[in-house]
């Protein structure tokens, strides 16, 4: 069984001393707006976002992706696990990030027409994404998911080495696999290991390191 990590692992030391701390890859982790702003730009076009959507970044840490789409006219949102990470979001966004709770898919507020996820589900442990994609398909209309992608049928090696420098990666799965888990609870749009503005970094020398999927809700959100 896979470790868990709760909110109180990502703290200052996985933010801002993670390579020293050997938790993550991350040092000093802060709004660079010439990589969010472009990014949150790409993914308003590709998603085909709209002012009248209401857009969550499901694992938004310190928000600045939730920042660089209110910035660019989206009524976007955060939810995340680390109390940390929220207390250090920007003044503007703070008021649309929130903590994670048992209760959230309950409640009428957690109705979306986009969820966004980048960059989290392989922090969760296999045997709790069916459930999370089960409660997402109830929240909302559309999924988009990024995720790094195992070296093909391996579950311990990823394709881009660095991703093993965070301990909170713990799902490790080729493309396959994901699309299987996604397609368990959405229609799957588009499935792609490029996505224009996202992760633009990994691509000339791990063209398979990535993966990016577009999803609809089976039963229309």
């Amino acid at each position: 069984m896979s470790e868990d990590f709760d909110g109180h692992f990502f703290d200052e030391a996985y933010f801002e001393n993670g390579v020293v701390s050997g938790k993550s890859g991350y040092t000093n982790y802060q709004w660079l707006p010439d990589l969010t702003l472009p990014m949150a730009h790409h993914m308003i076009n590709g998603l085909g976002l709209t002012d009248k959507d209401k857009v969550l970044d499901y694992g938004c840490a310190k928000g600045y992706l939730v920042r660089a789409l209110r910035l660019l006219g989206i009524n976007a949102f955060g939810v995340d696990i680390s109390q940390y990470a929220l207390d250090h979001c920007h003044e503007s966004v703070k008021p649309y990030c929130s903590l994670i709770t048992d209760d959230f898919f309950r409640t009428a507020e957690s109705r979306y027409s986009y969820i966004l996820a980048k960059d989290v589900f392989e922090h969760i442990r296999e045997e709790d994404l069916r459930p999370l994609l089960h409660n997402l398909a109830s929240a909302t209309r559309c999924l988009f998911i990024a995720v790094p992608l195992a070296k093909m049928g391996s579950s311990t090696e990823f394709e881009i080495p660095s991703y093993h420098m965070d301990k909170s990666h713990i799902t490790i799965r080729d493309r396959v696999w994901w699309e299987d888990l996604v397609a368990s609870e959405f229609d799957i749009v588009s499935s792609s290991y490029t996505f224009r503005g996202c992760k633009e970094n990994w691509t000339l020398r791990y063209p398979e390191g990535n993966l990016f999927i577009r999803a609809n809700s089976k039963g229309g959100g």
